[in-house]
């Protein structure tokens, strides 16, 4: 398992892409830490939870990206539902004070996480079309974080047309 941060959204869709017909036994688990309270969407507790799903999942194939907008995407193969519920379990603790985790009656919030079978037709059009809207944003993200560099790079393309 290895951890993509640097154009991870670009790099995600890319392998979503290149992977289309061989699918099988492939899942994509997509924490929205996102929408965690601002108390806990720090640099330092993303990289806890990264850290924490790279060592329960190293022996495993695939990738876990670190998304601009601060989910984390885990690609896998033949990833066991015993490791899958073990991490949520651990990522749910680890957050388990924001809402995010659980609801106010204590039972688990769904809104945690969005799984997708990727062999699955349907699912994987669903799961393809989200990241591609995510890869995007952060894009636009990148862009308007970065005015200057975009101001000149389109007064370039202005002043050679």
């Amino acid at each position: 398992m290895i951890i993509i941060d640097k154009s991870a959204d670009a790099r995600l869709v890319e392998t979503l892409n290149e992977m289309s017909d061989q699918r099988e036994g492939w899942q994509l688990i997509i924490f929205h830490f996102s929408q965690l309270l601002e108390d806990y969407k720090s640099d330092y507790q993303i990289r806890i939870a990264v850290n924490l799903a790279h060592e329960l999942l190293q022996p495993f194939d695939g990738g876990i990206y670190t998304l601009a907008n601060g989910d984390i995407a885990i690609l896998s193969r033949s990833l066991p539902n015993a490791t899958v519920n073990k991490l949520v379990f651990q990522l749910r603790y680890l957050y388990m004070d924001d809402p995010l985790s659980y609801l106010p009656d204590g039972s688990e919030n769904p809104a945690f996480l969005s799984t997708f079978l990727l062999e699955d037709e349907t699912q994987f059009k669903q799961c393809l079309a989200m990241c591609n809207k995510q890869m995007i944003l952060a894009r636009r993200g990148e862009q308007a974080s970065q005015p200057v560099l975009h101001a000149a790079l389109n007064m370039t393309s202005t002043d050679e047309a």
